[in-house]
């Protein structure tokens, strides 16, 4: 198992995430949205929410829910991170989910924007 704030670790667990996303989603037929599974949708967590500082507490935070077919919004009271699924992958960075934290969902852009990387 790796570090959590290993560089490499990190962009392997990013890279298996586009493969569960682009691979799995299509083959198994059973999406949500912009080719979510409902499988991955329940693994996923809000990355601010599982580690470091601002970790919350409970057996499972960080839950998301998928949104205007588009975005996962996290489901944690205090946190309000909002993630946007660009191109069927989930563009799941702390800096992207704070970028939309205080957007009312009802106010997420459809579709997100594609400049969402910084």
């Amino acid at each position: 198992m790796c570090a959590i704030l290993d560089p490499g670790c990190l962009s392997r667990r990013l890279t298996w995430a586009v493969v569960l996303v682009r691979g799995y989603a299509k083959e198994s037929g059973d999406t949500l949205g912009m080719m979510i599974s409902e499988d991955l949708l329940q693994i996923l967590r809000c990355p601010a929410c599982v580690s470091g500082p601002d970790r919350r507490p409970g057996e499972d935070p960080g839950r998301l829910e998928l949104a205007r077919d588009c975005w996962l919004v996290c489901t944690e009271p205090a946190c309000g991170r909002k993630y946007p699924i660009v191109d069927d992958i989930p563009v799941m960075f702390v800096k992207t989910g704070d970028r939309f934290a205080r957007i009312p969902v009802a106010d997420l852009p459809v579709p997100p924007p594609k400049d969402v990387v910084d």
